[in-house]
């Protein structure tokens, strides 16, 4: 076999596996469609048939065609992904779009850091009837940001996890229906700390700032912690959202006999194909709460979405009880 066929041999894997490489990329970083997740899987398995098509053959014929086999592949490969890229090129572009601004001239931020947490206090400008203070606890107290993303410390690089919703949307519609909100970050520790610091820098501000009645918004795992969280921060209310045993859901319903409490399930946005397949469905609560994301990070099983879609069905439903 000359260096010729080799190099011949070499191209066409090359292109098989830059394009396979294309297509997982986007599929992976990108919001797509589910007519276009459909199509990059379709080239993703062409391309393995015809490849693996092409090296069963090439060890199984004799050596003295083995070069004209090749050149031939070659040539027919080239057409193939000529046409695959411009397919790929083409949907990439018709499925980008533009994520929507948030429109925040309307409300006051204020962001401070205390003991290493970041915290976002949110309020409308001109306020006409404050009925209270939202504090959001994330999924992964020490490991979100404001937006409830949670991440993860990879080779000294922070890296999405996944994520419960848009906080800063949720925290939108409710500071415009009368809500001061807290939200916190110190996805930026690379270590775990107790749980016990950060609620009482949060208990600390709450103070600081007469913030009233207090309606603690707990999503994800973070309502395994909810114990810790009703004696560090006194609430009034607990919203207590997608609860991931069958414990803390049971202490959660002795709860109520002390407070008002409000307890929803994470259930599948029947718009798009993602499925939340880590939350547990149980029967009985009062009232679900969409995962609506156009993709998800299958490494971990998790719904991830970066545009953000906010299930607003389910916060008029939350705001309604609240009244």
């Amino acid at each position: 076999m000359t260096a010729k066929t080799i190099y011949y041999l070499i191209t066409v894997l090359e292109l098989y596996i830059f394009s396979v490489g294309a297509c997982i990329y986007i599929m992976r970083y990108e919001t797509l469609s589910p007519k276009a997740a459909k199509l990059y899987k379709i080239i993703i398995s062409v391309d393995i048939i015809l490849s693996s098509l092409f090296l069963i053959k090439y060890f199984t014929m004799d050596n003295k065609n083995v070069h004209n086999y090749v050149s031939t592949s070659l040539d027919i490969t080239i057409v193939i992904w000529i046409l695959e890229v411009i397919i790929i090129a083409f949907k990439g572009i018709s499925n980008t779009t533009k994520p929507v601004q948030r429109e925040s001239f309307d409300l006051k931020e204020e962001f401070l850091t205390e003991e290493n947490v970041k915290i976002c206090y949110s309020q409308r400008k001109k306020e006409n009837n404050f009925k209270g203070t939202i504090v959001f606890m994330h999924p992964d107290y020490y490991k979100s940001d404001l937006n409830g993303r949670v991440w993860y410390q990879n080779k000294r690089k922070k890296r999405l996890l996944g994520h419960i919703g848009k906080y800063d949307e949720i925290s939108d519609f409710f500071v415009r229906a009368g809500y001061h909100t807290l939200r916190y970050d110190h996805s930026d520790i690379g270590t775990q700390i107790p749980i016990q610091p950060v609620l009482q820098t949060i208990n600390k501000v709450l103070k600081e700032r007469n913030s009233g009645r207090v309606i603690v918004f707990c999503a994800g795992n973070i309502n395994d912690f909810i114990g810790e969280i009703v004696e560090g921060l006194n609430p009034t209310e607990l919203i207590c959202i997608g609860i991931t045993n069958r414990d803390t859901l049971n202490y959660i319903n002795r709860l109520k006999e002390r407070m008002p409490i409000f307890i929803g399930a994470f259930g599948d946005d029947p718009y798009c194909n993602v499925k939340n397949e880590n939350a547990i469905h149980f029967e009985n609560t009062d009232f679900t709460f969409c995962v609506r994301g156009k993709r998800k990070l299958k490494k971990y099983g998790r719904s991830a979405d970066n545009e953000g879609i906010t299930d607003v069905g389910a916060l008029e439903v939350i705001k309604g009880w609240l009244i």
